[in-house]
C-alpha cells in the first residue's frame, strides 16, 4: 500500500486596478462600491461613475428605476434591471454633463 498522498493548497494573489488605468475608458460603473449607488427603498435614482469623467446614469422615473441591494453574486451588490416591472423596463440615462472629456 503506497504512502497517503500529500496535497498543498495553491493561492493566487489578484491586483486590484482602478478603471483610470485602462486606456480609452469613459465610464465604468461599480455595483459592489454602494458608496456610488444613491437609492431609496432599493430603488436606484444615480449611479456614478467612478473614472471621474462624470458621466453619471440617473433615474426619476419611480417605475423604471432599476433596484440595489437585492441580489448579489459571490456577496458583491449588483443592480438588477428587471424587465418584468412594466412594458418600458428599467433604464438608467447618462447624466450628459460629464466634467472632464470630449
Amino acid at each position: 500500500m503506497s504512502a497517503p498522498r500529500k496535497t498543498s493548497a495553491r493561492t493566487q494573489a489578484f491586483n486590484l486596478f482602478s478603471p483610470i488605468e485602462l486606456s480609452g475608458v469613459e465610464a465604468w460603473y461599480d455595483a459592489s462600491d454602494t458608496s456610488t449607488i444613491t437609492e431609496s427603498s432599493n430603488q436606484v435614482s444615480q449611479w456614478n461613475d467612478t473614472t471621474g469623467n462624470g458621466w453619471h446614469l440617473t433615474q426619476g422615473s419611480s417605475v423604471q428605476k432599476p433596484l440595489t441591494n437585492t441580489v448579489t453574486i459571490n456577496g458583491l451588490n449588483t443592480i438588477l434591471f428587471d424587465n418584468d416591472v412594466n412594458q418600458d423596463g428599467d433604464q438608467m440615462l447618462t447624466s450628459g454633463n460629464p466634467t472632464t472629456g470630449s
